[in-house]
This record gives C-alpha cells, sequence and structure tokens, in this order.
C-alpha cells in the first residue's frame, strides 16, 4: 500500500533519481521483478539475523494468579502461595532472522524464527520463548506495473 501511495503521489511530480531508485528497489522486493526498468536484480530469498538484548519490566513474570481467592459461585479456592504472579524486572537475550522469498509477481512469503532467554534475578526464574512464523503476502493492485 505504501508503494501505491508513493506512485500515486509522484505521478505528475518530478522526482530525484534517488527517490526512482528507492522505488524500484521497493517494487522488485515486492516481486515485481522490472520493478520501474532500471537496472540490477534483487536476491530471490533473503535473511537477516539479529541479536537483541532484553531488559524489561514484566508485571507476570510467572504467568501466576491474582493472590485474592477463585470465587465461582459457591466454590472458592484459596491459591497455592508458588501460583501467586510475581513482578519484577527480567534480563537476557533474544537471537533470531527474517526474511523474505519472492516466488511470483507482486507474491512473496515473509518468515521470522526467534528464540529468547530472560531471567528474573529476584525470583529466580527463567523464561525461554521459541516462535516461527511465516505469512504469504498477494498484491493485486500493481498500479500498471
Amino acid at each position: 500500500l505504501s508503494n501505491f501511495c508513493i506512485l500515486e503521489r509522484s505521478d505528475k511530480a518530478a522526482l530525484s533519481l534517488r527517490t526512482v531508485h528507492v522505488l524500484d528497489y521497493r517494487l522488485k522486493r515486492e516481486g515485481f521483478s522490472t520493478g520501474l526498468g532500471l537496472k540490477g536484480r534483487i536476491k530471490q530469498t533473503t535473511f537477516q539475523p539479529y541479536l537483541s538484548p532484553i531488559l524489561k519490566y514484566s508485571s507476570n513474570i510467572n504467568g501466576g494468579r491474582p493472590e485474592k481467592p477463585f470465587v465461582l459461585g459457591e466454590f472458592a479456592e484459596i491459591v497455592q502461595p508458588h501460583l501467586i504472579k510475581k513482578k519484577g524486572v527480567v534480563i537476557g537475550a533474544g537471537i533470531g532472522t527474517s526474511g523474505r522469498s519472492l516466488y511470483g509477481r507482486g507474491k512473496y512469503i515473509n518468515m521470522n524464527i526467534d528464540a529468547s532467554y530472560a531471567h528474573s534475578p529476584a525470583h529466580h526464574i527463567g523464561i525461554a520463548t521459541l516462535s516461527a512464523s511465516a505469512c504469504a503476502k498477494t498484491i493485486s493492485k500493481t498500479c500498471g506495473i
């Protein structure tokens, strides 16, 4: 959508060579192999690895329940002490990669894989996460490109 808006706004405007190169590159990254017709190609599949620090406050580090009793009708359950939610700072690191694979005109798949570990020094609790995602995109409005 942002490429469509840029192209629509620049329809009758004079563009700098840099702007034309940026538009050409952006269109090629979305599966339009010829872009605006400038020379140069881009890779069909790209990955960008990353490493990131984690420093955050969590109001429920352990996924616990509130300290008050759970009441459902006449049934009341007192929360066991080790199940009460804990608050505090967690520190750690995350690593992952994100990528894109072009597979047709205006068609691509965005991919992401993440792993992280954070630790609560105050409560001696570790939090490990692992996630992966993929999303196929198809651009149906091609603006005559």
